[in-house]
Formats: structure tokens, C-alpha cells, sequence
């Protein structure tokens, strides 16, 4: 990347040439983001600032910029709500969700004045926030856990959950024992993994620095297959042999034991490369990079209400990612089209949809893109779109597009994230306008679920219908 007048620069790197279009393209369409900054392709023979790339790139130290302070408990570092009772938890996160949706109330107020319309009538009345929906299991039960390899201190070596803060010369790496959302088996990975990065000799990645071999761990497990997947990320060394040869006492252990090579030269050791889980009797096939619900029960408690308010002709699975939204609406709809940026989980989701007997469609781009291509031939047939974005949300692009589709009159948010969430409802239901067009959307139901007990998290199933319609 070439470095702008009187700015910083930076390297970003991209695992194929494929996301970098995608991320070039995403950047030339976001006007802020145009004007700030220049991309140029580079080589690592080129020089900025007289040094070459790889020279930019080699491990410094970290400075310390902070004053130190008391480290907390890890535990009150990874689930904050431990000490209280569940009940409160509940009531807490359900606090964080009505404010958002009070906010997002007095956005759509703003808006309609703006443009000098009067309130619909769904504004007089507004649906409710209903209760949360809790989780079934409160304890022991994320199927994915990722896991730092570091020190303790400048000695102890620990496979664990950082604590501290780098700035500060505080970060350190600690046991994950006292998190109670952490399995058993997940425990015992990282005390076994501990004991093998301490035997290899080899060193384990710093921080303080910015080098060593070992870096971080990946555990997954299926309560329902009763299936483990160990990944274990190296930096690259003239020692991978030896590592590989004392990663193989994990294998009678683990389903499959998978080594990464940073940045991404994976090698399985052992086992199939995946594990298969099972939501709402539908079959997934997870491997090392793919995304799935951290807790399996709630996510059938997530799942379910999707699957009560989707019925129609064509379901847009948009944001598919390893299409288990989609496949698990099967019966409810006569045809899945899948749309995900990532090639990798569309490889996935056809896959899953082949495990399940499914027949569905699935495309990699860009949804603003795609979505009004693949309607055409359903026009004047039920149309629902499923979005299951990530924290931060769904591109303005899409939420126009969503708008401006004709016959897509139904809408299944689901998201993590209740601050990103009513920002993109307000461009939803928001009047038409100079910059918005389309007919609005009208929020039917609110459901928040609880998918991680003990923390702050909050799931949202919200679904939306087509002014026009009601």
C-alpha cells in the first residue's frame, strides 16, 4: 500500500484475490472512505520510508504508553454477569434492548418531521420489546472456544484468555478455569496444549515483543456428535516438524487435530479436517474457518423463532455464511438462494445443504448486487429475506436494495448487535426521502434471545413487513 501525503500507512493482507476485490470494491463505494485513503497493490521489494515491506514487517517491541493498573479477575473479564443470578441477567439485557429500540423510535420522529409526513399508524402504537427468550443451558456452554498462547509473566508460559493491557505492559495470558461458560473439555485442551508448548521448547508467542511460534488455539466440540476439533496457529518456523510430531499425542484425544501455519497454510494432522453438528435435526459440517452459533441449544431456541415467521415462495438467505439459517427453514419455503461475500462458507453451505437433502442455490458477491437478479422470477410470489449480518451491521447499499426490491415484503433480522441493529431499522422503516427509496418497512415483532449467559450479549430476532402490505 502506498503511503499518503503527510498520513500513516499500513500492509493489509488478504487470504485470496478474491476478498481483496471485494474489499477494493466495498472501499471505492464508500465516499469517506475514497477520500482518506489510497490503495495501491504492493511487492515485498518495495520501499516506503526506506525500508522494504518485510523490513516494516518484522517484530518490535510494543511501547508502553500507560500507566499500569490492578488487573481484575479473568472471570470478570469474560463473563462480566457472572455474579448475578440469571434472572437478573435477563432483565438486564432486556434493558439494553429497549433502550436501543426507544433510540431508534425517536430517530423515525426525527425523520418524519424532516420529510413532513405524518406518524403511520404503527408509530401510534408501536410493538413492544418482548421478554428474552433465555438460554437453555446457562453454564458450560460455548462449542467454540479460542484460546491466546502467551506468558503469564516474562516466564510462565500459559495457554489461556488474555488479561491486562498491552499499552500498559500488563497483558498477560491466564488460566481459563473460573469461566463457567467454558466446557470441561475445553479446560482440559488448554491444559494439555500448556504442557506440550512447554515440552517443544520452542518459544510462545509475546506480545511485549511481537514474536515466538506458538500464537493461539482453537477448541471445538458437539455435544450433540460428541466431536472435537483441536486447531492449533503457529508462526512459520524451521521447526514445524518437531511441532507436528508432539502435536500428535492430542490425536487419540480429538476427532481431528489441525495445524495453521500463519497466515494461512493449513495441514490436518489428524481426523476428517471437521466435525459435524446437529440444530433443529438438521446436519452442519463445521471446519476450521467456518461460522457457527457459540451455543448450539440456544441456537435453536434463536433458530426456531426464525423458522415460526418464515413461509413463502423464495427465501433470501442474505449474510448465508454456512447457510444454517436458511437450511433450517427448508420446509417453510419452496426455494433457498443463499448470498455470501466469503467463497469459502458458500463452499460450506453447499455442502450442508447436500448433508440435509436440500435443494438451494447459493452465490458468492455482493448482495446489493444480487438480490434484485435473483427476484425477478418470483414476482407476485411471497418473498422473505433472511440477514443475519455481522456486529456491525448491514451496508446502506444493502438496506437500499432491500427497499427498492419489488416483491420482497417480508424481512427476518437477526442480529448480535443492538446498536447496529436499530441503526439499520431506522433506514428500513424510515419515510422515503431524497436518499431513501422504496417503501418502508414496518416492525411486527421484537424478540431478544439470550445466546451468552453470564455476558452482555444479546441476540434480536426482529421481523419486518412491507408498508404497502398492511
Amino acid at each position: 500500500m502506498a503511503r499518503p501525503n503527510r498520513k500513516s500507512f499500513a500492509f493489509l493482507q488478504f487470504p485470496d484475490s478474491e476478498s481483496l476485490s471485494s474489499f477494493l470494491l466495498r472501499a471505492q463505494e464508500t465516499e469517506s472512505v475514497k477520500k482518506k485513503y489510497k490503495f495501491k497493490q504492493a511487492n515485498e521489494s518495495q520501499q516506503l520510508r526506506g525500508k522494504t515491506i518485510e523490513e516494516h514487517l518484522q517484530a518490535r517491541a510494543c511501547e508502553i504508553t500507560e500507566e499500569p493498573e490492578e488487573l481484575g479477575l479473568i472471570r470478570d473479564k469474560i463473563t462480566p454477569l457472572w455474579a448475578l443470578s440469571y434472572e437478573e441477567q435477563l432483565g438486564q439485557k432486556y434493558v439494553t434492548v429497549q433502550n436501543e429500540y426507544m433510540k431508534f423510535l425517536k430517530e423515525i420522529n426525527i425523520r418524519m418531521k424532516k420529510a413532513g409526513t405524518i406518524a403511520p399508524l404503527w408509530m401510534q402504537t408501536p410493538p413492544k420489546v418482548l421478554d428474552v427468550k433465555p438460554s437453555p443451558n446457562i453454564e458450560s456452554y460455548r462449542n467454540k472456544t479460542e484460546f491466546s498462547i502467551g506468558y503469564y509473566d516474562n516466564e510462565e508460559i500459559k495457554v489461556g484468555f488474555t488479561n491486562g493491557k498491552m499499552a500498559a505492559g500488563t497483558l498477560r495470558i491466564e488460566s481459563p478455569r473460573t469461566c463457567t461458560n467454558i466446557p470441561e473439555q475445553a479446560k482440559d485442551f488448554a491444559d494439555r496444549l500448556e504442557e506440550l508448548v512447554k515440552k517443544s521448547q520452542l518459544p510462545a508467542f509475546d506480545s511485549k515483543t511481537n514474536s515466538g511460534i506458538w500464537k493461539q488455539a482453537v477448541f471445538r466440540n458437539s455435544s450433540r456428535s460428541l466431536e472435537t476439533m483441536a486447531t492449533i496457529y503457529i508462526n512459520p518456523t524451521s521447526e514445524q516438524e518437531k511441532i507436528e510430531t508432539l502435536l500428535q499425542e492430542l490425536f487419540p484425544l480429538y476427532t481431528t487435530v489441525i495445524l495453521i501455519t500463519l497466515p494461512n497454510t493449513i495441514k490436518i494432522l489428524n481426523g476428517p479436517g471437521f466435525i459435524t453438528e446437529t440444530v433443529l435435526n438438521k446436519k452442519y459440517q463445521v471446519s476450521p474457518m467456518s461460522f457457527f452459533q457459540v451455543n448450539t441449544l440456544g441456537c435453536e431456541v434463536l433458530y426456531k423463532e426464525v423458522v415460526d415467521l418464515v413461509c413463502g415462495d423464495l427465501l433470501l438467505d442474505i449474510c448465508c455464511g454456512t447457510g444454517s439459517i436458511g437450511i433450517s427453514c427448508s420446509e417453510k419455503v419452496k426455494k433457498i438462494i443463499g448470498i455470501e461475500l466469503i467463497a469459502e462458507a458458500v463452499a460450506d453451505a453447499k455442502i450442508n445443504a447436500e448433508l440435509n437433502n436440500i435443494e438451494a442455490e447459493y452465490l458468492v458477491g455482493r448482495a446489493e448486487d444480487l438480490i434484485k437478479e435473483v427476484t425477478k422470477p418470483i414476482q407476485g410470489g411471497n418473498i422473505f429475506a433472511v440477514v443475519d449480518p455481522p456486529r456491525n451491521g448491514l451496508h446502506k447499499t444493502i438496506l437500499q436494495c432491500l427497499r427498492t426490491t419489488k416483491g420482497l415484503d417480508h424481512v427476518v433480522y437477526v442480529s448480535c448487535n443492538p446498536v447496529s441493529l436499530f441503526q439499520n431499522l431506522a433506514d428500513l422503516c424510515c419515510p422515503e426521502n431524497n436518499k431513501v427509496r422504496g417503501p418502508a418497512f414496518v416492525p411486527i415483532s421484537i424478540q431478544p434471545v439470550d445466546m451468552f449467559p453470564q455476558t452482555p450479549h444479546i441476540e434480536n430476532v426482529v421481523y419486518l413487513k412491507r408498508s404497502t402490505i398492511i
